[in-house]
């Protein structure tokens, strides 16, 4: 099952998909529970702070951590608990298992501001479509940054834009709900549209 979860800035999104993420491993008989980080722990500002607040949040949750990588125009994955094993998703995925992606937004800008000339929309859909036919519930987390309109004129914040946008409407489409959190109130979209 596919969820999408969108929200701005700390309003309790990240909390929010944790909690059904929680929910639909235990209803998956022996599934495994993944966080996807997809922050880079090195792009400065309030990184460190913001990485420290989302495993205060998952502590105790049974989630395995994992973390993104970019290598050669692929996304590749490494478990961050362990000897920093490297891998990309068909290796990682388990029919019964649920993983939490938090969250989109970074990992839009993690692959547009690292691969020059690719097809962004296709690296990330791919990705994407791996993780959703190996595992048993994909909750994903998302942006909201439509709200407002957007004057936009740096090339890179447009190709950005323009990625996010086109991701978070694939993965809706295949989502059996749309969630949106403000302040901390989760309220249904859409439900199941095929």
């Amino acid at each position: 099952m596919n969820i999408l979860v969108c929200g701005g800035a700390a309003s309790g999104k990240s909390e929010f998909a944790e909690k059904i993420a929680v929910d639909l491993k235990k209803e998956s008989e022996g599934g495994r529970l993944f966080y996807l980080a997809t922050m880079d722990k090195n792009s400065g500002g309030d990184t460190k702070e913001r990485i420290a607040k989302h495993k205060n949040l998952r502590a105790g949750k049974e989630f395995r951590t994992i973390e993104l990588c970019l290598s050669d125009s692929k996304i590749g994955l490494v478990f961050s608990d362990d000897d920093g094993k490297f891998f990309f998703p068909e290796d990682f995925c388990q029919k019964n298992a649920t993983i939490l992606l938090e969250d989109m937004g970074n990992l839009v800008a993690r692959v547009v501001f690292s691969f020059s000339q690719a097809d962004y929309f296709k690296i990330i859909s791919d990705f994407i479509s791996v993780l959703e036919r190996k595992s048993e519930n994909l909750v994903v987390v998302t942006n909201e940054i439509f709200l407002e309109e957007l004057r936009l004129e740096d090339e890179f914040m447009r190709s950005y834009f323009d990625v996010l946008a086109k991701v978070n409407a694939f993965f809706a489409r295949t989502s059996k709900k749309v969630v949106q959190v403000v302040a901390g109130i989760p309220l249904e979209l859409s439900c199941e549209s095929s």
